[in-house]
């Protein structure tokens, strides 16, 4: 397996997730099973991540600390990071 392949692959899969989500409930506060499998992209993200999480649960540990880096590196920081810190300092978030 190609780990950039994977990390790249992630990223292509969170850029086509919905940036707002409709939300009935005013205690809503986490995702359901039923919410993943409502919204594809983020059913098809999950999986990938249930995946991961599948393949440093048996591999080898070279291969285990190599796949995480790059989760880490790839997409994590690059990816994740920046999404996050443009949600907490968005006007509709702030106290």
């Amino acid at each position: 397996m190609d780990q950039e392949v994977l990390v790249t692959g992630l990223s292509a899969l969170y850029s086509e997730l919905p940036r707002k989500l409709d939300v009935e409930l005013e205690d809503w506060h986490r995702l359901t099973p039923d919410d993943v499998n409502d919204i594809p992209k983020l059913a098809m993200i999950m999986n990938s991540l249930v995946f991961c999480n599948a393949v440093v649960q048996v591999a080898h540990s070279k291969v285990k600390t190599q796949l995480m880096e790059f989760l880490h590196q790839g997409f994590l920081v690059p990816v994740m990071g920046p999404a996050l810190l443009q949600v907490l300092s968005s006007p509709s978030h702030a106290s």
